[in-house]
């Protein structure tokens, strides 16, 4: 016994069947479609974050090499057991080592950096001209005290010379 709609079951069973491959099919080609499209955009955040990284790492590495040269340039003129011709030849090669680093690095992420090495000879010539003006103020307080001294000296001189001359002039005049 077959049914009388057995025609139309078939063809309903049969649309069925071909509208759900076709959906299966659609859902395995976005599905492909997604692990691709993922593995590509993993590999360029990967190779961002490798770039951000070595930026990173070189903003941090110039960063130390700042913090050292500033460092050094505050021990100028501090101490009398530094040596300040040798410290300022230290800074000298310091500040190109910097200046050769930050070469290496991107315009935009050092800049900064950049505008600071370009001042650095300004803030030496500033610290250079101090020190050389304390030692200037430090002679020139010497002969002072040396002149102020010798005054005093003076003055005890002539007092006591007057008051042995007016004692030499007392005994002169019986």
């Amino acid at each position: 016994m077959k049914a009388k709609n057995r025609k139309q079951v078939l063809l309903a069973w049969f649309k069925f069947i071909s509208i759900l491959l076709a959906t299966v099919a659609t859902a395995l080609v976005l599905l492909i479609g997604f692990v691709h499209t993922s593995k590509v955009e993993l590999k360029k955040i990967e190779q961002q974050t490798m770039a951000f990284d070595r930026i990173f790492s070189l903003q941090i590495e110039t960063t130390e090499k700042a913090d050292s040269l500033v460092l050094l340039t505050q021990l100028l003129n501090t101490n009398e057991r530094i040596n300040d011709l040798h410290l300022q030849e230290v800074i000298s090669d310091k500040k190109m080592g910097l200046m050769s680093h930050l070469d290496k690095m991107p315009p935009s992420d050092a800049r900064l950096y950049r505008m600071l090495t370009q001042q650095f000879n300004g803030f030496l010539d500033t610290k250079d001209s101090i020190r050389y003006m304390l030692q200037e103020e430090q002679l020139i307080r010497e002969d002072l005290l040396r002149c102020i001294n010798n005054n005093k000296l003076a003055a005890r001189r002539l007092s006591i010379g007057s008051a042995t001359a007016g004692v030499e002039n007392q005994t002169e005049k019986p």
